[in-house]
């Protein structure tokens, strides 16, 4: 009997991750979070390093919010958001390269207010206990993780004909890739699949 509790908690908590990283993807779905990964993620490093930090920083500040952020006042909760995120972002700042902070430029210290952090904290966070928002916070960490090194892999491609700097391509490059109406085009592709997959094989989740 205790081996099954423990069976039926394991696929709720797989199913709970599933579906808050894929089928809910809070970039496919609600479209917040995008900047970093439209006008940073260009290259395959460049995105898992925006994956890092701002999971990182999504964990913490769920954490700290369900803890310490149920009883202070809405319009106070959404600047120590900002002001939590930081910490994390300001700490990845210093321990990077100076050619990786130039290459995502603004981006990176814009984590620390990205949307899907604040969002993430205000509808759920605090409105629930700290194991359910680390879990939220794994879960949409991983979906826009997923998101940001596929585009971040199509568009290294793409542009340069390359993968982490490693030339693996002799097709024709489109520069524009690298621009952000590169992203967008990718990203609009990826939505559309996406959406697709989900009619097709979750119909009822829509």
């Amino acid at each position: 009997m205790k081996k099954e509790n423990n069976n039926s908690q394991k696929l709720k908590l797989s199913t709970a991750l599933f579906k808050g990283s894929f089928i809910y993807n809070p970039i496919l779905t609600q479209v917040i979070g995008i900047c970093p990964i439209v006008g940073a993620a260009t290259t395959f490093k460049n995105a898992l390093v925006l994956s890092l930090v701002l999971s990182i920083t999504l964990i913490f500040c769920e954490v700290i919010s369900s803890l310490a952020l149920k009883k202070v006042e809405r319009n106070i909760r959404v600047c120590l958001y900002c002001l939590f995120a930081s910490v994390p972002t300001l700490l990845s700042s210093a321990i990077m390269s100076d050619k990786t902070l130039s290459a995502l430029g603004i981006f990176l210290p814009l984590l620390s207010v990205n949307a899907i952090i604040v969002i993430r904290c205000e509808k759920f966070a605090v409105k629930t206990s700290v194991r359910n928002s680390f879990l939220d916070s794994i879960a949409s960490s991983l979906g826009f993780s997923a998101v940001a090194v596929v585009v971040g892999f199509l568009r290294e491609l793409l542009s340069y004909g390359s993968v982490f700097s490693l030339k693996i391509s002799s097709l024709p490059v489109f520069s524009a890739f690298a621009l952000p109406f590169g992203g967008l085009v990718v990203l609009g592709f990826l939505a559309a699949a996406h959406k697709g997959i989900v009619m097709k094989f979750f119909p009822d989740e829509l």
